[in-house]
């Protein structure tokens, strides 16, 4: 897990629980963000599907914890933590649920309202950590999602780097992440 810790806390008797996930916010420049994320790719999203994780027992019992499954279509991988695999598709969990007004009432109420849903055939690069359960997620939640829209460059949440990419040209962005990506990794001196 890197960087973000998930608090389950059971109500009495164990038949539900309120998830809290707490992450890392993207760092402040993109130079930081491609630095410090070891995974970041494009792709479009196929398709979204709510699912449950099980969660080892605690107190003799397992805990189900809200997964959303978001199926990528890889178009390209811009930066790896190994050589780039050729999988065409790519699963990215986040913990907790997204939902829209076509989600059913019971994914309305547990979704994690602090991130929007990704349109269905949009194209994103992704900016991704290994999340809470041992896959790999939106570790720094909507702020690592950044969609093409008309050319441009969108966000659905403020950070750093949205305010200054935000509106600005999709191929100039792709292009800043492939140049950065490409640098060699500085030791860190102490």
């Amino acid at each position: 897990m890197v960087g973000a810790t998930l608090f389950c806390v059971a109500t009495a008797p164990l038949t539900t629980a309120q998830i809290y996930v707490d992450g890392p916010s993207l760092p402040p420049s993109l130079d930081k963000a491609v630095a410090e994320t070891p995974l970041i790719i494009r792709g479009r999203l196929v398709s979204e599907r709510n699912d449950t994780y099980q969660m080892p027992a605690i107190g003799g019992k397992p805990a189900l914890i809200p997964v959303s499954v978001y199926t990528v279509e890889l178009l390209e991988t811009l930066k790896a933590p190994g050589p780039a695999g050729a999988a065409p598709l790519v699963e990215v969990r986040h913990v907790g649920w997204s939902g829209n007004e076509q989600s059913p009432p019971s994914v309305r109420q547990r979704m994690d309202r602090s991130f929007p849903p990704l349109d269905i055939g949009g194209e994103y690069v992704l900016f991704l950590l290994v999340n809470q359960v041992g896959d790999w997620g939106f570790g720094y939640g909507a702020q690592g999602a950044f969609e093409e829209r008309d050319g441009k460059v969108e966000c659905a949440v403020r950070s750093e780097v949205a305010a200054i990419w935000r509106g600005k040209p999709w191929n100039q962005f792709i292009t800043a992440i492939r140049e950065l990506a490409r640098r060699p990794v500085r030791s860190k001196r102490r």
